[in-house]
């Protein structure tokens, strides 16, 4: 459990020094709620900026990778559709389309794992690092 004010770790129906109200199986439910919340798009932004989850270390944790998810998974797509764009011009449709799509598909199929992965670890309360990306995290 963290405390809902400052964010410290706590035991369950313990009062923080920095307060004097009862700290609640709330505040785990919400914590847990945004971790999971990290890996999906841009919900990251919400464990990034509302209060008092965003002082929650294991928030903090998932944040920072749903973001460099976020950001592997955008420059990913953005190749795919280049490479896809130099072979459709280079090549006949139908031969550029049989070369592009695994490129795309193995693209998509890698972010949507390592959404799952995260979600998994939000899920089970762990904090462990999403494979190849997960070290890049800057937010930790």
């Amino acid at each position: 459990m963290y405390c809902e004010k400052c964010g410290k770790e706590v035991q369950d129906g313990q009062v923080c020094d920095c307060q004097t109200t009862v700290v609640t199986d709330q505040a785990a439910g919400n914590s847990k709620l945004f971790s999971i919340l990290s890996y999906i798009s841009i919900l990251w932004l919400l464990g990034l900026l509302i209060s008092p989850e965003k002082n929650d270390p294991k928030v903090k944790f998932h944040v920072g990778q749903g973001i460099i998810l976020s950001i592997v998974g955008a420059a990913l797509g953005i190749t795919a559709g280049i490479i896809s764009g130099i072979m459709t011009a280079i090549l006949p449709d139908l031969l550029a389309a049989l070369l592009t799509a695994p490129i795309s598909l193995a693209a998509s199929a890698a972010s949507i794992i390592w959404m799952v992965l995260g979600i998994i670890n939000a899920a089970k309360g762990e904090q462990k690092q999403l494979p190849i990306i997960g070290q890049y995290a800057f937010i930790k």
